[in-house]
């Protein structure tokens, strides 16, 4: 089956590209428009700004089975909220800084995805214009709360020629603590290490793209 989600563009993060108004006229005239709601939980700001995953009445589900995802940012800062089960139960994460250059020259979303019942995942992008980092996050619902289930962050570099290539990454599974990390010196690969980890899930309450316990440094994957 297939997930239901949305896959789209930076939400108003990035300092760089074209301006809102151009990428909206744009997105219209293939068919979609952003979808604007107001922020759910009991920290959100009246003036917030949502992106949400697909509805999942779309794909022939039903709200009380299917979770509603959204990431959403007011001026300095952004969170996801998940919407769950017949009663609507709302979980948000923490608020995290997106201001002041703490993730470089912007911080976009790349998609939403509702990947079952218990599971989502989100990609966002953030780093430098011209050769952006990409974060997934996977979230699973265990033990009564939302936990992070894992992470694929990966990078691009410049290399010597003037092209771009794939560069540094790592893949984290928090539930099995496994983590494979591939390390690029450049465009040059320099090693891969593979490690367990000693750390439990956290939750989606402590949520922090930049949470330093969320990288594999236990086992010398500096990025």
């Amino acid at each position: 089956m297939e997930a239901a989600g949305i896959a789209h563009g930076p939400i108003g993060f990035r300092k760089r590209g074209l301006a809102p108004m151009l990428v909206a006229a744009l997105l219209a005239l293939n068919g979609y428009a952003y979808p604007a709601s107001p922020a759910s939980g009991p920290n959100a700001s009246p003036a917030a700004n949502c992106e949400s995953s697909m509805a999942p009445q779309a794909a022939g589900r039903t709200n009380a089975v299917y979770p509603e995802v959204k990431v959403c940012r007011g001026p300095d800062t952004a969170w996801i909220v998940v919407v769950r089960g017949s009663r609507r139960a709302v979980t948000e994460s923490a608020h995290f800084s997106i201001g002041q250059g703490r993730f470089g020259y912007g911080f976009g979303v790349e998609a939403i995805v509702v990947d079952a019942p218990d599971r989502f995942h989100v990609q966002f992008t953030y780093g430098s214009a011209s050769v952006p980092n990409s974060d997934v996050i996977r979230f699973v619902w265990r033990d009564s709360a939302w936990r992070i289930a894992g992470r694929d962050f990966s990078t691009l570099a410049r290399c010597a020629d003037g092209s771009i290539d794939t560069s540094s990454r790592y893949s984290v599974n928090y539930l099995t603590k496994r983590a494979v990390a591939t390390l690029y010196d450049g465009c040059r690969l320099r090693k891969t290490v593979r490690a367990s980890l000693h750390t439990m899930p956290p939750t989606l309450q402590e949520f922090d793209p930049l949470d330093q316990a969320l990288r594999p440094k236990q086992f010398a994957a500096y990025f």
